[in-house]
Formats: structure tokens, C-alpha cells, sequence
């Protein structure tokens, strides 16, 4: 699922969900930029809200992070179904 993160500088990075769960994401960036870990990020996806999340691990052009309010597991359902992300909850 095409995915954008924002970062405190209004830098737009695209990216792609790689796998969803109720209290984070995975996501593969399209510039194999690496973020800062525990900061925050805006995450934008899946016609949702902008949902703020916080970077747990980057690596090799990927990042977790983890939602600072958790997404409702009827939305994640509907996400997984009609994208067909991987569910993860291991962010």
C-alpha cells in the first residue's frame, strides 16, 4: 500500500506499507533513506488520518514505527483485505 512520511521538516518521503498491525507498521522507503530512531514521524496511508508514529528500527531503506494511538482492528482488517499488506505485530 503507497504510503508518504513526513518528518518534523515537512520533508515528504514516499514509501510503501510492507506490513500493518493495530500499534505500528513496516514500510519500505523509496530513497533507501535512513530515519532517526525514536524520533517522531507522520504517516500517511491507506486514505486514513495522518497517524504519528514514532521510528522504533531502520535499516536498508525500511522502518517500524510505532503508532502513538493505536488504529481501531476493524480499520487494520479492512486495510489488510483491501490492500493485501501482511499483518505484523511485531512494530
Amino acid at each position: 500500500m503507497e504510503a508518504t512520511v513526513l518528518d518534523s521538516y515537512g520533508t515528504r518521503i514516499r514509501s510503501r506499507v510492507i506490513n500493518l498491525s493495530e500499534s505500528g507498521c513496516g514500510v519500505e522507503l523509496s530513497n533507501w533513506t535512513r530515519l532517526e530512531t525514536s524520533r517522531a514521524y507522520c504517516i500517511k496511508f491507506g486514505g486514513l488520518e495522518v497517524q504519528a508514529g514514532i521510528a522504533s528500527w531502520s535499516k536498508s531503506g525500511e522502518v517500524g514505527f510505532k503508532f502513538i494511538n493505536p488504529i481501531s482492528s476493524y480499520v487494520i482488517e479492512h486495510l489488510l483485505a483491501a490492500y493485501g499488506v501482511a499483518a505484523d505485530g511485531a512494530n
